[in-house]
Protein backbone atom coordinates (compact mmCIF):
# COMPACT_ATOMS: atom_id res chain seq x y z
CA UNK A 1 0.00 0.00 0.00
CA UNK A 2 2.98 2.39 0.46
CA UNK A 3 3.67 2.49 -3.04
CA UNK A 4 0.54 3.50 -4.26
CA UNK A 5 -0.19 5.71 -1.24
CA UNK A 6 3.22 7.50 -2.43
CA UNK A 7 1.63 7.91 -5.90
CA UNK A 8 -1.78 8.89 -4.82
CA UNK A 9 -0.34 11.95 -2.92
CA UNK A 10 2.47 13.25 -4.88
CA UNK A 11 1.26 12.00 -8.67
CA UNK A 12 1.44 15.63 -10.94
CA UNK A 13 -1.52 16.72 -13.34
CA UNK A 14 0.66 16.58 -16.76
CA UNK A 15 -3.34 18.24 -18.60
CA UNK A 16 -3.90 20.84 -21.46
CA UNK A 17 -7.17 21.96 -23.26
CA UNK A 18 -9.14 25.14 -23.11
CA UNK A 19 -10.91 27.16 -20.00
CA UNK A 20 -14.94 26.96 -20.98
CA UNK A 21 -16.12 28.39 -17.79
CA UNK A 22 -17.62 31.69 -18.05
CA UNK A 23 -15.40 34.64 -16.14
CA UNK A 24 -16.30 36.22 -12.78
CA UNK A 25 -14.31 38.83 -10.82
CA UNK A 26 -10.74 38.86 -10.38
CA UNK A 27 -10.41 37.48 -6.75
CA UNK A 28 -6.60 36.52 -6.91
CA UNK A 29 -3.33 36.83 -8.20
CA UNK A 30 -0.89 34.42 -9.55
CA UNK A 31 2.51 33.64 -8.65
CA UNK A 32 5.31 31.21 -10.43
CA UNK A 33 6.78 30.12 -7.15
CA UNK A 34 9.64 28.52 -9.37
CA UNK A 35 9.89 31.02 -11.98
CA UNK A 36 13.80 30.16 -12.70
CA UNK A 37 12.72 26.57 -13.77
CA UNK A 38 13.31 26.02 -17.46
CA UNK A 39 12.58 22.31 -17.30
CA UNK A 40 10.76 19.79 -15.51
CA UNK A 41 8.09 20.06 -13.03
CA UNK A 42 7.06 21.54 -9.90
CA UNK A 43 4.54 21.12 -7.43
CA UNK A 44 3.11 22.41 -3.97
CA UNK A 45 1.47 20.70 -1.26
CA UNK A 46 1.29 23.02 1.22
CA UNK A 47 0.97 26.52 2.86
CA UNK A 48 1.19 27.60 5.93
CA UNK A 49 -0.46 30.89 7.99
CA UNK A 50 2.64 32.42 7.60
CA UNK A 51 2.69 32.26 3.54
CA UNK A 52 5.21 29.84 3.58
CA UNK A 53 4.73 27.34 0.73
CA UNK A 54 6.60 23.61 0.59
CA UNK A 55 6.52 21.59 -2.36
CA UNK A 56 8.76 20.10 -4.41
CA UNK A 57 10.88 20.05 -8.16
CA UNK A 58 10.87 17.01 -10.29
CA UNK A 59 14.33 15.77 -9.75
CA UNK A 60 15.84 18.65 -7.67
CA UNK A 61 13.38 17.51 -4.99
CA UNK A 62 12.00 19.67 -2.02
CA UNK A 63 11.80 23.31 -1.79
CA UNK A 64 9.99 26.16 0.82
CA UNK A 65 9.04 29.38 -0.61
CA UNK A 66 8.44 32.79 1.26
CA UNK A 67 8.26 36.14 0.00
CA UNK A 68 9.51 35.44 -3.31
CA UNK A 69 12.32 33.50 -2.02
CA UNK A 70 13.24 29.98 -3.26
CA UNK A 71 15.38 27.41 -1.11
CA UNK A 72 15.89 23.94 -1.98
CA UNK A 73 15.94 21.10 1.04
CA UNK A 74 17.20 18.34 -0.21
CA UNK A 75 17.47 16.22 -3.53
CA UNK A 76 16.41 13.11 -1.53
CA UNK A 77 13.42 14.83 0.65
CA UNK A 78 9.86 14.96 -1.06
CA UNK A 79 7.92 17.26 1.09
CA UNK A 80 4.34 15.98 1.54
CA UNK A 81 2.76 19.22 4.26
CA UNK A 82 4.20 21.97 6.20
CA UNK A 83 3.15 23.50 9.63
CA UNK A 84 2.52 26.99 11.12
CA UNK A 85 6.27 26.91 12.70
CA UNK A 86 7.76 25.78 8.78
CA UNK A 87 8.45 22.35 9.73
CA UNK A 88 7.94 19.98 6.70
CA UNK A 89 6.76 16.03 6.39
CA UNK A 90 8.40 14.27 3.76
CA UNK A 91 9.92 11.08 2.60
CA UNK A 92 12.86 9.57 1.14
CA UNK A 93 12.66 6.42 -0.37
CA UNK A 94 10.75 3.78 2.46
CA UNK A 95 11.83 6.67 5.07
CA UNK A 96 9.63 8.97 6.80
CA UNK A 97 11.58 12.43 7.42
CA UNK A 98 10.74 16.02 8.90
CA UNK A 99 12.58 18.89 8.21
CA UNK A 100 13.13 21.28 10.88
CA UNK A 101 15.19 24.31 11.13
CA UNK A 102 17.80 23.26 8.78
CA UNK A 103 18.04 19.52 9.82
CA UNK A 104 16.16 16.43 8.32
CA UNK A 105 15.33 14.21 10.92
CA UNK A 106 14.28 10.75 10.22
CA UNK A 107 11.31 8.97 11.76
CA UNK A 108 11.93 5.33 12.90
CA UNK A 109 9.20 3.18 12.63
CA UNK A 110 8.13 0.91 15.51
CA UNK A 111 5.74 -1.24 14.33
CA UNK A 112 7.71 -3.73 12.91
CA UNK A 113 7.63 -3.25 9.51
CA UNK A 114 10.59 -1.60 6.74
CA UNK A 115 8.70 1.36 5.48
CA UNK A 116 6.89 4.20 7.48
CA UNK A 117 5.63 7.14 4.73
CA UNK A 118 4.48 10.73 6.58
CA UNK A 119 1.89 12.53 4.83
CA UNK A 120 0.96 15.09 7.81
CA UNK A 121 2.38 17.22 10.31
CA UNK A 122 0.28 19.52 12.71
CA UNK A 123 1.37 22.91 14.45
CA UNK A 124 2.61 20.52 17.58
CA UNK A 125 4.59 18.21 15.23
CA UNK A 126 2.79 15.32 15.50
CA UNK A 127 2.72 13.31 11.96
CA UNK A 128 1.11 10.86 10.55
CA UNK A 129 1.20 8.99 7.43
CA UNK A 130 1.46 5.07 6.58
CA UNK A 131 3.83 2.43 8.59
CA UNK A 132 4.56 -0.82 7.62
CA UNK A 133 3.40 -3.21 10.64
CA UNK A 134 4.65 -6.95 11.45
CA UNK A 135 1.92 -8.45 9.48
CA UNK A 136 3.06 -6.96 7.03
CA UNK A 137 0.46 -4.60 6.11
CA UNK A 138 0.82 -0.69 6.18
CA UNK A 139 -1.27 1.16 9.03
CA UNK A 140 -2.52 4.67 9.69
CA UNK A 141 -0.09 6.21 12.66
CA UNK A 142 0.62 8.96 14.67
CA UNK A 143 3.92 10.02 16.30
CA UNK A 144 5.85 12.76 18.47
CA UNK A 145 9.14 11.62 16.73
CA UNK A 146 9.64 9.49 20.29
CA UNK A 147 6.91 6.85 19.36
CA UNK A 148 4.73 5.57 16.89
CA UNK A 149 1.44 4.82 17.24
CA UNK A 150 -0.51 2.29 15.72
CA UNK A 151 -3.95 3.95 14.54
CA UNK A 152 -5.05 0.38 13.64
CA UNK A 153 -7.79 -0.30 11.16
CA UNK A 154 -11.70 0.30 10.15
CA UNK A 155 -13.85 -3.05 11.35
CA UNK A 156 -12.49 -6.50 8.99
CA UNK A 157 -10.12 -4.46 7.15
CA UNK A 158 -6.30 -4.74 6.75
CA UNK A 159 -4.70 -1.76 6.07
CA UNK A 160 -5.35 2.18 6.28
CA UNK A 161 -3.22 5.34 5.92
CA UNK A 162 -3.26 8.60 7.67
CA UNK A 163 -3.45 12.17 4.81
CA UNK A 164 -3.66 14.54 7.51
CA UNK A 165 -3.95 16.02 11.08
CA UNK A 166 -5.56 18.55 12.59
CA UNK A 167 -4.23 20.89 15.78
CA UNK A 168 -6.15 18.43 17.97
CA UNK A 169 -4.48 15.40 17.02
CA UNK A 170 -7.10 13.89 14.86
CA UNK A 171 -6.41 12.23 12.08
CA UNK A 172 -8.44 11.71 8.67
CA UNK A 173 -7.53 9.31 5.84
CA UNK A 174 -8.53 6.08 4.32
CA UNK A 175 -8.88 2.39 5.57
CA UNK A 176 -9.78 -0.83 3.65
CA UNK A 177 -12.85 -2.48 4.75
CA UNK A 178 -15.02 -5.48 4.70
CA UNK A 179 -18.83 -6.06 4.21
CA UNK A 180 -20.57 -9.32 4.61
CA UNK A 181 -24.15 -9.10 3.57
CA UNK A 182 -26.75 -11.42 5.26
CA UNK A 183 -26.55 -13.57 1.83
CA UNK A 184 -22.87 -13.92 2.61
CA UNK A 185 -21.62 -11.75 0.15
CA UNK A 186 -18.37 -9.97 1.11
CA UNK A 187 -17.99 -6.60 -0.39
CA UNK A 188 -14.60 -5.27 0.23
CA UNK A 189 -14.02 -1.49 -0.29
CA UNK A 190 -11.92 1.60 0.86
CA UNK A 191 -13.23 4.27 3.30
CA UNK A 192 -12.67 7.12 5.03
CA UNK A 193 -11.88 7.70 7.94
CA UNK A 194 -11.58 10.27 11.62
CA UNK A 195 -10.25 9.35 14.80
CA UNK A 196 -12.42 10.23 17.31
CA UNK A 197 -11.23 9.45 21.33
CA UNK A 198 -8.27 7.57 19.26
CA UNK A 199 -10.09 5.18 17.38
CA UNK A 200 -11.32 5.16 14.01
CA UNK A 201 -14.74 6.32 12.96
CA UNK A 202 -16.12 5.77 8.94
CA UNK A 203 -17.21 8.25 7.30
CA UNK A 204 -18.65 6.34 4.52
CA UNK A 205 -19.51 7.15 0.72
CA UNK A 206 -22.27 8.47 -1.64
CA UNK A 207 -23.04 4.80 -2.16
CA UNK A 208 -20.22 3.28 -3.56
CA UNK A 209 -17.02 1.36 -2.03
CA UNK A 210 -14.43 3.84 -1.98
CA UNK A 211 -13.78 7.27 -0.20
CA UNK A 212 -11.20 8.91 1.34
CA UNK A 213 -10.17 12.11 3.91
CA UNK A 214 -7.74 14.25 2.26
CA UNK A 215 -7.67 17.28 5.06
CA UNK A 216 -9.19 18.23 8.02
CA UNK A 217 -9.50 21.26 9.74
CA UNK A 218 -9.21 22.54 13.50
CA UNK A 219 -13.20 21.86 13.94
CA UNK A 220 -12.69 18.18 12.76
CA UNK A 221 -14.31 19.40 9.62
CA UNK A 222 -12.89 16.72 6.69
CA UNK A 223 -12.54 16.75 3.08
CA UNK A 224 -11.56 14.55 0.24
CA UNK A 225 -13.73 12.34 -2.29
CA UNK A 226 -16.45 9.80 -1.99
CA UNK A 227 -17.89 7.55 -5.18
CA UNK A 228 -21.75 7.14 -5.59
CA UNK A 229 -22.96 3.98 -6.79
CA UNK A 230 -22.24 4.50 -10.64
CA UNK A 231 -18.53 4.53 -9.40
CA UNK A 232 -17.94 8.12 -10.16
CA UNK A 233 -15.88 10.13 -7.40
CA UNK A 234 -17.36 13.37 -6.01
CA UNK A 235 -15.55 16.13 -3.44
CA UNK A 236 -17.10 16.04 -0.25
CA UNK A 237 -17.09 17.67 3.14
CA UNK A 238 -18.53 16.08 6.25
CA UNK A 239 -21.08 17.16 9.14
CA UNK A 240 -22.40 15.02 11.85
CA UNK A 241 -24.66 14.37 9.80
CA UNK A 242 -22.82 12.67 6.69
CA UNK A 243 -20.97 13.57 3.70
CA UNK A 244 -22.03 16.34 2.13
CA UNK A 245 -20.91 16.94 -2.06
CA UNK A 246 -19.06 20.35 -2.14
CA UNK A 247 -20.60 21.12 -5.74
CA UNK A 248 -21.01 19.83 -9.19
CA UNK A 249 -18.72 21.56 -11.38
CA UNK A 250 -17.89 18.51 -13.89
CA UNK A 251 -18.34 14.86 -13.97
CA UNK A 252 -15.93 13.91 -11.14
CA UNK A 253 -14.38 16.11 -8.14
CA UNK A 254 -11.44 15.83 -5.31
CA UNK A 255 -10.87 18.27 -2.48
CA UNK A 256 -7.43 18.31 -1.40
CA UNK A 257 -7.54 21.06 1.52
CA UNK A 258 -9.80 22.82 4.09
CA UNK A 259 -8.86 25.74 5.93
CA UNK A 260 -10.62 27.06 9.59
CA UNK A 261 -13.54 28.90 7.86
CA UNK A 262 -14.38 25.59 5.95
CA UNK A 263 -13.21 26.64 2.33
CA UNK A 264 -12.59 23.98 0.60
CA UNK A 265 -9.87 23.55 -2.65
CA UNK A 266 -9.21 20.68 -4.95
CA UNK A 267 -9.54 19.72 -8.43
CA UNK A 268 -12.52 18.56 -10.75
CA UNK A 269 -13.07 16.83 -14.53
CA UNK A 270 -15.40 17.88 -16.78
CA UNK A 271 -17.33 16.02 -19.97
CA UNK A 272 -14.14 16.87 -22.18
CA UNK A 273 -11.29 14.85 -19.82
CA UNK A 274 -10.09 18.45 -18.87
CA UNK A 275 -9.11 18.93 -15.39
CA UNK A 276 -9.41 22.50 -13.27
CA UNK A 277 -8.76 23.71 -10.13
CA UNK A 278 -11.43 25.07 -7.80
CA UNK A 279 -12.08 26.40 -4.61
CA UNK A 280 -14.98 27.35 -2.58
CA UNK A 281 -16.28 30.78 -3.02
CA UNK A 282 -18.94 32.25 -0.67
CA UNK A 283 -19.70 28.50 -0.07
CA UNK A 284 -20.18 27.84 -3.95
CA UNK A 285 -17.41 25.17 -5.98
CA UNK A 286 -15.76 27.81 -8.14
CA UNK A 287 -13.12 27.08 -11.11
CA UNK A 288 -10.30 29.48 -10.08
CA UNK A 289 -9.21 30.03 -13.80
CA UNK A 290 -12.57 32.26 -13.88
CA UNK A 291 -11.44 34.56 -10.96
CA UNK A 292 -8.26 35.53 -12.21
CA UNK A 293 -7.26 37.88 -14.84
CA UNK A 294 -7.75 36.64 -18.38
CA UNK A 295 -4.49 37.76 -19.20
CA UNK A 296 -2.73 36.19 -16.76
CA UNK A 297 -1.65 32.87 -19.39
CA UNK A 298 -2.40 30.56 -16.27
CA UNK A 299 -4.15 27.68 -16.68
CA UNK A 300 -4.94 26.07 -12.71
CA UNK A 301 -4.86 22.63 -12.61
CA UNK A 302 -5.05 21.37 -9.18
CA UNK A 303 -5.32 23.54 -6.02
CA UNK A 304 -3.56 21.31 -3.19
CA UNK A 305 -3.64 23.65 -0.18
CA UNK A 306 -5.25 26.60 1.82
CA UNK A 307 -4.77 28.57 4.45
CA UNK A 308 -6.27 30.39 7.02
CA UNK A 309 -6.10 33.87 5.46
CA UNK A 310 -8.08 32.44 2.03
CA UNK A 311 -4.22 31.97 -0.07
CA UNK A 312 -4.02 29.12 -2.25
CA UNK A 313 -1.34 26.97 -3.75
CA UNK A 314 -1.34 24.31 -6.50
CA UNK A 315 0.20 23.22 -9.93
CA UNK A 316 -0.93 24.91 -12.73
CA UNK A 317 0.85 25.57 -16.49
CA UNK A 318 2.12 29.22 -16.76
CA UNK A 319 1.78 31.29 -19.82
CA UNK A 320 4.93 29.64 -21.69
CA UNK A 321 3.62 26.29 -20.80
CA UNK A 322 5.04 25.19 -17.33
CA UNK A 323 4.15 22.47 -15.12
CA UNK A 324 4.58 24.94 -12.50
CA UNK A 325 3.63 25.46 -8.39
CA UNK A 326 1.67 28.51 -7.95
CA UNK A 327 0.33 30.96 -5.07
CA UNK A 328 -2.76 32.46 -5.44
CA UNK A 329 -3.07 35.46 -3.37
CA UNK A 330 -6.34 37.22 -2.56
CA UNK A 331 -7.47 40.52 -4.08
CA UNK A 332 -10.55 40.94 -2.27
CA UNK A 333 -10.79 38.09 0.54
CA UNK A 334 -13.81 35.89 -0.26
CA UNK A 335 -15.95 35.17 2.56
CA UNK A 336 -15.71 32.25 4.36
CA UNK A 337 -17.99 29.42 4.08
CA UNK A 338 -19.48 29.99 7.34
CA UNK A 339 -23.15 30.47 6.34
CA UNK A 340 -22.90 27.11 3.84
CA UNK A 341 -21.55 25.22 6.92
CA UNK A 342 -24.14 26.50 9.65
CA UNK A 343 -26.32 24.38 11.10
CA UNK A 344 -23.41 21.12 10.88
CA UNK A 345 -22.52 21.65 14.91
CA UNK A 346 -19.05 21.27 13.72
CA UNK A 347 -18.32 24.32 15.22
CA UNK A 348 -20.05 24.31 17.76
CA UNK A 349 -17.82 24.65 21.87
CA UNK A 350 -19.20 21.58 23.04
CA UNK A 351 -17.87 19.50 20.06
CA UNK A 352 -14.58 21.09 19.78
CA UNK A 353 -14.01 20.94 23.55
CA UNK A 354 -14.96 17.14 23.56
CA UNK A 355 -12.28 16.97 20.79
CA UNK A 356 -10.04 18.43 22.48
CA UNK A 357 -10.33 15.75 25.82
CA UNK A 358 -10.25 13.01 23.28
CA UNK A 359 -7.13 13.73 22.01
CA UNK A 360 -5.16 14.72 24.81
CA UNK A 361 -3.84 11.39 25.12
CA UNK A 362 -2.34 11.44 21.56
CA UNK A 363 -0.22 14.63 22.06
Amino acid sequence: MIKNYKKQLLGLLLLAGPVYSAHAAVLYTVTDLTPDLEFGVSQAVGINDAGQVAGNVEGTGAFIAHNGTLNYLSPNFTATAINASGQIAGVSGQSALIYSSGSIITINNSLGGSSIFAAGINDNGLVTGAAGTISGNDHAFITNRQSVQDLGVLPRGRQSGGYAINNLGQVTGESSTRIITAAGTIIDGSHAFVTENGQMRDLGTFGGGLSRGNAINDSGVVAGFASRVDGSLHAFISSDNGLREVGNLGVWSTASGINNAGQVVGRYGNASGNERAFATVNGEMTDLNTVIALNSGWLLLNATDINNSGYIVGTGLTPSGRLHAFLLTPVAVPLPAAVWLFGSALFGWAATRARKSAVQSLI
